[in-house]
C-alpha cells in the first residue's frame, strides 16, 4: 500500500461516536483556538486549509530565540531596574521568571494577550496561593513596562503591556485565613509539643522575626531578652525584644549549635525553606490531630506580635518598630482593628444601660418570677 502523506502540526482528535477531527497545533484563530481542518486527512480541502494554517504561522509573532519570554527574562535581568532590587526581591521574582518560562519561555513575549495572562494568573492560583499569583501580575506588569521605556525593546517584545489590567483572584471568602494570629491557646499548644530547635525558632516568630532574618541569628545576638540586629527583607535596624513568658525556651536547656534555629538532629538548618518546610509539616500534624486550627504559619506569629501590641494599647509606631516595617501604613490595620474594637466596648456599658428596661428584660425577668412560683 502506497504510503500516506505525513503532514506536520496536527492534531487528531477522536470523538466518540466514531468520527476524527484534526486541527493545526501552532495556528489560531481571531479566539485563540486551534483552527479545525476542513474534510478527511490528506484531501483536497484539507491540504489547503493545511498550507493556510502554516502561512498564518509565519508571521511576526512567532517565536524566534530574540523574542522568546526567555530572551526577555534574561534582558531583564541584566538591566539597572533589576539590579536595583535587594537580592532578597531579586530571589523572589527569579521564582515567577523560573515558572512562567518553564509554562511557555519559548513562546514570542509579544504574542502573550491579556486573557492569556488571566489565564496564568489563575493557574499560579490553583497551583500555589494568592500571594504568589499577586507576585506573576506584579513581576510581569514590571518587566513588560520596562519594554516600554524604549522603542529598541519595543521592536523586539512588542508594544502594549498585556498585564496592565489583569487583576488578582479573589481571595476566598469565611475560612481560617492562612497567615492567621494564632490565638493564645495555639502558642501554647506549639510551644510545649515543638522540638526546642523549633520552638525556639517559634519564639524567634513570635518575638517579631521573620524566617530569613531568625534562620541567621545567633546566640552571640542575643542578650538577657533583647536582640540588636537588623531585619534582612528590609534592611531596617533596630531592638527586638522577646516576650518575657516566653524567654525561658531560648535560655534554657543546650545550645547544640552556634545559630538559635536548629533541627531535631541539633543542626543549624541548611536554609530558609527547610526552616520553613520543618515548621509546615509540624503545624501540619497537629491540625490534623485537632490540637490546632487550620491556617497557622510561622509568619502569622509576627501578625500574632502586631495584634497582642495593637489589642494591649500600643501605638503605631510600637508597632513598626517591633515588626520593623519601612512605613507606618504597613502598620495601620493592626492598630485600626484593635482601635474599632477598643470604640466598641468603652461604649459597652452605655449601651448594656439603653437596654434596661426594655421588653426583653421584661420577660427575662417575667420568667424569673415563673421559676421562683414553680
Amino acid at each position: 500500500m502506497p504510503r500516506v502523506q505525513a503532514y506536520k502540526n496536527v492534531k487528531k482528535v477522536k470523538r466518540r461516536d466514531g468520527s476524527t477531527d484534526y486541527y493545526h497545533r501552532l495556528a489560531r484563530t481571531p479566539e485563540g483556538k486551534m483552527p479545525k481542518l476542513p474534510g478527511t486527512y490528506g484531501s483536497v480541502e484539507f491540504v489547503e486549509a493545511w498550507l493556510a494554517a502554516e502561512k498564518s504561522c509565519n508571521n511576526p509573532q512567532r517565536s524566534t530565540p530574540e523574542n522568546t519570554y526567555e530572551a526577555l527574562v534574561e534582558a531583564f535581568k541584566t538591566s539597572s531596574e533589576f539590579n536595583a532590587l535587594r537580592p532578597r526581591t531579586q530571589s523572589d521574582y527569579q521564582k515567577v521568571f523560573d515558572w512562567m518560562v518553564e509554562i511557555g519561555g519559548e513562546k514570542a513575549a509579544d504574542a502573550l494577550e491579556q486573557r492569556h495572562a488571566e489565564i496564568l494568573v489563575d493557574r499560579a492560583f490553583k497551583g500555589s496561593h494568592q500571594r504568589f499569583a499577586e507576585y506573576v501580575i506584579q513581576v510581569n506588569r514590571r518587566m513588560y513596562n520596562w519594554v516600554l521605556e524604549r522603542s529598541s525593546r519595543q521592536a523586539i517584545w512588542g508594544t502594549y503591556n498585556p498585564w496592565t489590567n489583569v487583576k488578582p483572584p479573589a481571595k476566598p471568602k469565611g475560612g481560617n485565613k492562612k497567615n492567621r494570629a494564632w490565638k493564645p491557646a495555639e502558642v501554647a499548644e506549639v510551644l510545649a509539643r515543638a522540638p526546642i530547635g523549633l520552638a525556639r525558632s517559634y519564639v524567634l516568630g513570635a518575638s517579631g522575626f521573620d524566617a530569613s532574618t531568625m534562620h541567621t541569628l545567633m546566640w552571640n545576638d542575643y542578650n538577657n531578652g533583647i536582640f540588636d540586629n537588623d531585619r534582612i527583607k528590609s534592611r531596617i535596624s533596630g531592638v527586638t525584644v522577646v516576650p518575657r513568658p516566653l524567654r525561658p525556651i531560648l535560655e534554657i536547656g543546650d545550645r547544640p549549635s552556634v545559630r538559635i534555629c536548629t533541627n531535631e538532629n541539633g543542626l543549624p538548618f541548611a536554609s530558609v525553606n527547610s526552616l520553613t518546610t520543618a515548621s509546615s509539616r509540624f503545624l501540619r500534624a497537629l491540625r490534623d490531630e485537632g490540637a490546632v486550627g487550620a491556617g497557622l504559619t510561622m509568619h502569622g506569629l509576627r501578625h500574632t506580635l502586631g495584634k497582642a501590641i495593637a489589642d494591649a494599647g500600643g501605638s503605631l509606631r510600637a508597632i513598626q518598630t517591633a515588626l520593623r516595617h519601612s512605613s507606618a501604613r504597613m502598620s495601620l490595620h493592626y492598630s485600626e482593628e484593635a482601635d474599632r474594637k477598643r470604640a466598641l466596648l468603652s461604649v459597652s456599658d452605655a449601651v448594656d444601660q439603653w437596654f434596661i428596661g426594655t421588653p426583653p428584660n421584661d420577660l427575662l425577668a417575667q420568667e424569673t418570677r415563673n421559676e421562683k412560683n414553680d
